[in-house]
């Protein structure tokens, strides 16, 4: 008889349990991850589940963070620009208003009581313009440039100056190139003057000191530091020379001497080669570089030197010393908002020196370096006041840095504010008569600038009084004015009145006469700030003066204005335009990610759920197979 063992039935047991035991482990985990997928919404839980199309969906939510920046970015622009259109909009209508003021008053022989009537009108109007130029939107200035934390316009001596820096505030917008948000109130109000712009190049000297960041370069194109390969035959020897590290002219010297002693050293404008007898030295670039050749070294240089190197052309900073514009520099007058300043820039040592100092005097005039980086530019900030600047004693200063208000060059229809000097077609349009009480006249018919002014009196005077004349005529030697000096003696005076009702004697303001032998004009081209706040302070005064003269050439400023605001509108408009444009493609480049992003990245909850029941119904039978399982003997499991 065949005897089983007792504890074989369990081994049926024991191994069925361990098979259920695994499949009920994986129909659980399976039946959690889908729980977990239901939850939240996501395929994936962890990296590590399918970790190609994670790195896909981390490279997608980088690329979705960015452009949600550039879109808020992007839509906080679109505000501002709307808001800055709405602002040049109401300004628009505003100057309407005041044209219109200005045309009724023209020929309606208003009373004393209207004018004062219609000038109070124009006060109006020119707080509210004002309150618009100072707008704010998000704590952001609308209208000064770069200088959006403070606002751009303020009371000051009488007028209104003008704070605001640059052409308007850059942001990340996402584009291709920038966009400023703000505008410069100079371009919407005409906020700054800019007709005192430097007359000529001040050219400064390359020094040691020179930095090399300050360089326009041979080709213009600055100096790109690298590396570059000098070859000096006979004996024949290479180097290289490395320039990446160089700061200034110095250390570009003291390379070029460790590696070829006693050759290279400094001109006026740039580097000077001076081969030894009998030799070549040849300086080349080093792969792709173009050190030699912004330094003005590229090429052969025989040993019949010194050989000046090509202009570096150095650009005129704020640390350009004055010794390096080969001048002296004196004292200058400056005038504005009725004050005046006879400033000794003798102790500046810098460029930047002398801006602070005429910014320190704090009437209301700015220095900036020109673009080009070549020249001063000196801006009038306040509105309603007028600025001169010029020599003193006779010296030049000015003249030499090319700020003088009052030039030779200086055009007549720059005089009275822009109204320019009227002159007399084939007459003569003024008389001068000296202090032995000989006289000329002279014919101005021709002249367009001060210069022309001083050569046709010359020329009468030579004609009318012999060679060399007694008279001899020049810009004034302290201020600004054409000023006569008179060489006879008499009992007369030194008389400049005008002929056949010539308006342009007092228009040049050198009409007038003087017991003393030197006549200096007025200044009659004071360099007034061409704004929206300058024409209406103006208007005002001629409404309450009775002028109508000039409530007509006012007229014609303010349409200037009106199209100034006009375009400043249509900019910002082409601006809007842009952003708008911008939003739309990167919502709908969003869009097209967002639905990749949601393909691989979010379950798709009907097929998760189904997926669920399915995995609950097999755990349900799972445990119902294993309880029965686990009570069979091993001949009821083989049965």
């Amino acid at each position: 008889m065949l005897t089983i063992p007792t504890n074989l039935g369990r081994f049926p047991s024991l191994l069925g349990s361990q098979l259920m035991l695994r499949n009920l482990q994986s129909t659980q985990t399976n039946l959690l991850r889908t729980q977990v997928q239901l939850a939240t919404g996501r395929m994936l839980l962890r990296p590590s589940d399918d970790a190609l199309t994670a790195q896909s969906i981390f490279s997608l939510d980088s690329i979705i963070s960015q452009r949600m920046r550039h879109l808020g970015n992007l839509q906080f622009a679109d505000s501002t620009l709307s808001v800055v259109d709405a602002t040049i909009g109401e300004l628009s209508d505003l100057l309407l208003e005041a044209k219109g003021l200005a045309s009724s008053y023209l020929g309606s022989g208003q009373e004393e009581s209207s004018a004062e009537a219609d000038a109070a009108a124009i006060d109006a109007l020119l707080e509210q313009i004002v309150s618009l130029a100072n707008r704010s939107h998000n704590e952001l200035h609308l209208f000064g440039g770069a200088a959006t934390g403070r606002s751009p316009l303020i009371d000051f001596a009488g007028g209104y100056r003008y704070r605001g820096i640059g052409s308007g505030m850059l942001t990340d917008l996402g584009l291709l190139h920038s966009l400023p948000l703000t505008m410069s109130g100079a371009d919407v109000f005409g906020s700054l003057s800019n007709r005192v712009e430097g007359d000529h190049d001040l050219n400064p000297l390359l020094s040691g000191s020179t930095r090399l960041e300050d360089l326009n370069g041979a080709r213009g194109f600055g100096v790109d530091l690298g590396m570059l390969r000098i070859t000096t035959t006979p004996p024949g020897t290479d180097v290289q020379v490395d320039l990446s590290g160089a700061q200034d002219m110095d250390d570009v010297l003291a390379a070029l001497e460790a590696a070829v002693p006693g050759v290279f050293s400094l001109g006026s404008q740039g580097l000077v080669i001076n081969p030894a007898a009998g030799t070549t030295v040849e300086v080349n670039e080093l792969a792709d570089g173009s050190t030699a050749a912004d330094l003005g070294l590229l090429g052969n240089w025989a040993d019949t030197g010194p050989h000046a190197g090509a202009d570096l052309d150095p650009r005129l900073t704020e640390r350009t010393a004055i010794t390096d514009l080969g001048m002296t520099l004196g004292t200058i007058r400056l005038e504005n908002v009725g004050q005046v300043h006879d400033l000794d820039l003798s102790s500046a040592q810098t460029i930047g020196d002398v801006m602070e100092m005429i910014e320190d005097l704090d009437i209301g005039i700015r220095v900036e370096i020109s673009e080009s980086g070549d020249r001063l530019h000196m801006h009038n900030e306040v509105s309603g006041s007028r600025m001169s600047i010029g020599e003193v004693g006779g010296g030049s200063t000015a003249t030499d840095l090319g700020i003088r208000s009052m030039l030779r060059s200086t055009s007549l229809s720059d005089f009275n504010d822009g109204a320019g000097v009227d002159i007399l077609e084939g007459l003569s349009d003024l008389k001068i008569t000296l202090h032995d009480n000989s006289s000329f006249e002279v014919d101005l018919q021709g002249c367009t600038n001060v210069g022309d002014v001083i050569d046709a009196i010359d020329s009468a005077a030579l004609l009318a009084l012999g060679d060399p004349p007694p008279l001899s005529v020049r810009l004034a030697s302290t201020g600004n004015g054409i000023e006569l000096v008179d060489g006879t003696s008499g009992s007369g005076r030194l008389v400049v009145e005008s002929m056949n009702g010539s308006l342009a004697p007092d228009q040049l303001g050198m009409l007038g006469s003087v017991d003393a032998a030197t006549l200096t004009g007025e200044d009659r081209s004071r360099v007034a700030v061409e704004s929206v706040f300058t024409h209406l302070m103006d208007l005002r005064s001629a409404m309450l003066g009775g002028d109508e003269g000039a409530v007509g050439r006012i007229m014609e400023k303010l349409e200037g204005d009106i199209e100034r605001a006009a375009g400043a509108r249509a900019q910002a408009g082409h601006r809007s335009r842009m952003v708008l444009d911008a939003i739309n493609r990167f919502e709908s480049r969003n869009i097209m990610d967002e639905t990749l992003r949601t393909q691989l990245r979010d379950v798709d909850y009907t097929d998760a759920s189904m997926r669920f029941a399915t995995l609950q119904q097999q755990l349900q039978a799972s445990l119902a197979t294993t309880a029965r399982l686990s009570s069979l003997s091993l001949l009821e499991f083989l049965g």
